[in-house]
């Protein structure tokens, strides 16, 4: 069920295509909302990222809303950190609604889903993180 006929794009951008396990990526969603822009009332959305934390811990802006612009996309920057090694094909989805809005009739606040249909890297490297901080200390012994 598609609301209003209305889509939003959204493609995931990655500072980088591997890293190490708990390193912080910068991630940018660029949010392309022209359709929505048509419709009078809606002159800004809420979103909410969200991803599967076995795969990445997201932090920074997960919440708030984005003014629309007809001109040019908009952008949401966040970090998300990789939550274990190995190749992870699960990235932060983002979530857009229409903002809450007071129904006179029964006092309930309601708010519209946005169909977004989203784009994201094929996939990141999450390395192990594989130093290890040892001292080596060399021992005198006089026993002969």
């Amino acid at each position: 069920h598609q609301p209003h006929g209305t889509v939003a794009v959204a493609e995931l951008r990655a500072s980088s295509q591997s890293g190490l396990v708990g390193a912080p990526v910068t991630f940018t969603y660029d949010i392309d909302c022209k359709n929505l822009h048509k419709d009078r009332d809606c002159s800004e959305v809420v979103y909410y990222l969200s991803c599967t934390e076995a795969d990445w811990i997201v932090g920074g802006s997960i919440r708030g809303t984005l003014r629309l612009s007809s001109h040019s996309p908009s952008s949401i920057s966040f970090v998300g950190i990789p939550a274990k090694a190995g190749t992870i094909r699960n990235f932060p989805r983002i979530e857009l609604a229409t903002p809450q809005l007071l129904d006179s009739s029964t006092a309930l606040a309601t708010s519209k889903r946005i169909l977004v249909n989203q784009k994201h890297p094929s996939s990141f490297l999450s390395l192990a993180q594989s130093n290890v901080n040892a001292l080596a200390c060399v021992s005198l012994s006089e026993d002969f």
